[in-house]
């Protein structure tokens, strides 16, 4: 059975500003393009504000956690420091940046 999408989406939404209320959450991947299956995960670009740390992303990871068990659905987490999602020329030309700009969602 096909996940609400647009519930899903809130639900990460508030579990990750919970905990990174300065953040920002992107979908990307097959899930913003519109050509997954049903058994497809999430890709998700979270990018926080200041440090990243091993703490601050568990934090986050401990809350979609709980809501891929409570869905049955499997989340790929992808973290960034803001300014070096925004200013970073390396990142700029990986394959991976254009992948995320090119179909991301913010959520």
């Amino acid at each position: 059975m096909e996940v609400d999408r647009n519930k899903l989406l809130s639900q990460i939404k508030n579990a990750v500003l919970k905990v990174e209320p300065d953040s920002e959450i992107f979908l990307f991947g097959s899930r913003a393009r519109g050509d997954n299956n049903e058994d497809s995960d999430w890709d998700l670009l979270i990018i926080l504000q200041g440090e990243l740390t091993f703490e601050r992303k568990m934090q986050v990871t401990k809350r979609l956690f709980e809501i891929e068990l409570s869905e049955n659905q499997l989340f790929n987490r992808i973290f960034f420091n803001r300014d070096n999602w925004l200013n970073n020329r390396l990142i700029h030309a990986s394959p991976f940046y254009e992948n995320v700009v090119k179909d991301y969602i913010l959520i």
